[in-house]
């Protein structure tokens, strides 16, 4: 298995027998960032197509629906759950005049959460989506639930952890295959993960996952789907988004990924603003 970043497909090339100019291939897929004494790799955003062409240089490229007869997945509309009052002073009171902090800032809040920073603690608010979570979870035997703040997983873990047993990948998971494996052996099981963590994990097992809050980035939300489908477990999958009502962030970033793109707080902010 390889995943999809240029670090994979140079690799891939090279045992291939493809020999590709490791300068100019660094000049196009990475900004070079320091961080202290050293200077890092990193790669570019939007860099996608020019990585596909690639792929297709070194590989013929199918559909996984092209070469296995596999189930449909089943992806709901939106669910919406409006504001609690709290929520909706919040976002008021915590107003930014720097777009990417105000919409993530409104953003946390509609998912009922608020991380802290110098000037003040974090903060939790009553969030309707949680109660939904909670049906969910006493309905199905395994659900896997996508949030894209830690904040709101920990919220989610005080809220989940009485009544059932949880699996949790996120950044500080040390062993994701092992929490993975024992999550898929289980008979009932809820987890609990981060939404940029969409690699190195399977769970074909899980026919339910929620998204309670999304990425922002495309590609994350397509890695987390392929988890549910593997192809020495061919399975359906139920896709269900919970959404804040109206004028919301969570419509915003669902509208974006929906059109196959990156959430943008520039661009949102242009939009917002009619320019």
């Amino acid at each position: 298995p390889y995943t999809s970043s240029p670090w994979s497909i140079y690799n891939l090339a090279v045992l291939l027998g493809y020999k590709i100019n490791w300068a100019a291939f660094n000049l196009t897929f990475f900004n070079q960032i320091r961080m202290g004494p050293r200077i890092i790799p990193v790669p570019k955003k939007g860099i996608e197509k020019k990585l596909a062409g690639i792929v297709k240089r070194i590989a013929n490229v199918v559909n996984i629906e092209d070469v296995m007869d596999i189930p449909l997945q089943n992806h709901c509309p939106p669910e919406y759950f409006a504001l609690a009052s709290g929520q909706e002073k919040a976002i008021e009171d915590n107003y930014h005049p720097v777009p990417i902090a105000r919409f993530v800032r409104q953003h946390e809040i509609e998912n009922g959460v608020l991380k802290g920073d110098e000037f003040g603690e974090s903060q939790t608010f009553p969030c309707d989506k949680n109660e939904r979570i909670e049906a969910l979870c006493e309905e199905n035997p395994k659900v896997a639930i996508i949030c894209r703040y830690n904040l709101q997983i920990d919220t989610l873990i005080r809220l989940l952890a009485p009544s059932h047993t949880l699996y949790i990948i996120r950044g500080d998971t040390k062993d994701r295959d092992t929490v993975c494996r024992a999550a898929e052996a289980a008979e009932r099981a809820v987890v609990l993960l981060q939404s940029d963590c969409g690699l190195g994990f399977d769970l074909p097992s899980f026919s339910l996952c929620v998204f309670a809050s999304m990425s922002f980035s495309y590609s994350s939300w397509e890695q987390t789907c392929g988890r549910f489908l593997r192809m020495n477990k061919p399975s359906r999958t139920t896709f269900l988004y919970l959404l804040t009502e109206e004028d919301s962030m969570d419509q915003a970033v669902y509208n974006a990924i929906q059109n196959k793109k990156d959430f943008s707080a520039e661009l949102y902010a242009k939009t917002r603003s009619g320019l």
